[in-house]
């Protein structure tokens, strides 16, 4: 069922709390808490599909004399701040930022080279601007625990990538997980009837394992190698999914499809509930959601109105489920997309694709919280910073997603193992992101 929203009820809803789901029953009153072996932190990943508009977000731009118009919000309002961040009054951003500036380290003018969208998603997710390389949330599941299960999770259908380090599961609707988990068990039968009986599903379990082992047998390659033998233990261990089967809710507990503005269709809160169910089932560690739509060439200000405002719901559930299931203090977020959208509008009142884009960092109680690194001028080119300091500096680097990367896999704890996979980024000079000395603006 696809349920329409419009912007109003959007907001009501963020203000009311993203507990109280869009549609679909609360669950609420369903608390667990994670018991695996695994005990490190949890990666979620947020790709804001098609190339953001961070103009309008995090990278406010008011008009400049002399040039195109950059921002309609800009006629009447001007830039806002909360904590360490400028953002522009546009769509339910007050919300967000008013709310959440405290957990959040914002990158701006990172410069993507590209308009391509496929080459923007390679690079801005796996730190590469060709594909074969694992993304971020495959790295982190390969570099920490790479025999759970469903150790990186892609919902969504976003760009995701092994890259030969680990093999992944992805799932379209995390709504169907329940029966993903036991595909032969009759849904309605009270009395545990099978489609097909266990015996049979054993032998197909252990032809899947010969094959397996076969595969290994007859593999050279030491990364894919040590795939397969992981992917071997994670089948071992896949008694652990009982875990998630008990934790996950009901069909009609995960939030509802919303559609929106008669042409975009979301279920981003329902791939946030998935995924934060498989990290507190103890069964995963990393996975990344989507929010389709960014592609706004066309009535670009309407659109990503909605769209910042389905938004700023997604991050607020996903933190107030993560607080429910007793995992937010854990969780680590990264919120980027394929690039950004040009400093002025085309005949159609859309934005056009521009290579210039930020990415959002979040987690709760973070010392490095409530910062803007990173700069882009008045029109929106990005602007070089002093790799010791992070100030302007003329003669200093721009900063490109490999450098995202490379900080992100230093404050991860996987940089090592990225190195010795040659992984690392080790040309690039170290921006010291993360340090809460160090800041752009402000």
């Amino acid at each position: 069922m696809t349920k329409k929203i419009n912007r109003r009820t959007l907001i009501r809803s963020a203000l009311l709390g993203a507990s109280a789901v869009m549609g679909g029953a609360s669950v609420s009153s369903r608390v667990y808490s994670a018991n695996g072996e695994y005990d490190g932190k949890f990666l979620m990943c947020f790709h804001l599909d098609g190339g953001a508009d961070v103009t309008c977000w995090v990278d406010p731009k008011e008009n400049t004399p002399g040039e195109p118009k950059i921002s309609y919000w800009a006629d009447n309002d001007s830039t806002r701040q909360a904590g360490g961040i400028l953002y522009a009054p546009f769509a339910d951003n007050e919300f967000l930022f008013e709310k959440y500036h405290d957990r959040m380290l914002v990158i701006n003018g990172i410069d993507a080279q590209t308009n391509s969208h496929e080459t923007g998603k390679f690079f801005n997710w796996s730190g590469f601007n060709a594909e074969g390389r694992p993304t971020l949330p495959a790295l982190f599941a390969a570099a920490k625990a790479p025999t759970l299960p469903m150790a990186y999770t892609s919902l969504g259908g976003g760009y995701a990538s092994g890259g030969d380090m680990i093999r992944f599961n992805k799932i379209s609707d995390p709504r169907g997980l329940s029966s993903a988990l036991d595909p032969f068990s009759v849904p309605w039968a009270e009395n545990g009837e099978r489609w097909r009986p266990e015996e049979e599903t054993t032998l197909i379990s252990e032809a899947n394992d010969r094959v397996l082992e076969t595969m290994l047998a007859n593999t050279k390659s030491p990364r894919k190698r040590r795939n397969l033998l992981n992917t071997i233990k994670a089948r071992a261990s896949k008694d652990q999914l009982t875990k998630l089967k008990d934790l996950l809710p009901q069909q009609n507990e995960f939030p509802e499809q919303v559609e929106i503005g008669n042409r975009l269709w979301f279920n981003t809160q329902s791939e946030i509930l998935g995924a934060l169910t498989i990290f507190a089932a103890g069964v995963g560690c990393s996975a990344d959601v989507v929010v389709p739509g960014f592609d706004t060439h066309d009535n670009h200000d309407e659109l990503h109105t909605h769209l910042y405002n389905y938004t700023s719901l997604a991050i607020d559930y996903m933190w107030n489920e993560a607080e429910r299931l007793g995992i937010a203090d854990r969780l680590v977020v990264v919120i980027s997309s394929d690039f950004g959208r040009t400093n002025m509008y085309n005949a159609g009142e859309g934005k056009d694709h521009w290579p210039i884009l930020s990415t959002i960092v979040m987690e709760k109680n973070a010392s490095w919280g409530s910062r803007t690194v990173g700069k882009t001028d008045d029109i929106h080119n990005a602007l070089k910073v002093d790799p010791k300091t992070l100030k302007e500096s003329s003669s200093g680097t721009l900063i490109f997603p490999s450098h995202v990367h490379k900080s992100l896999q230093k404050y991860l704890g996987i940089h090592d193992f990225a190195s010795a996979n040659r992984l690392g980024h080790e040309d690039l000079d170290d921006l010291e992101i993360f340090n809460p000395n160090l800041r752009t603006v402000g």
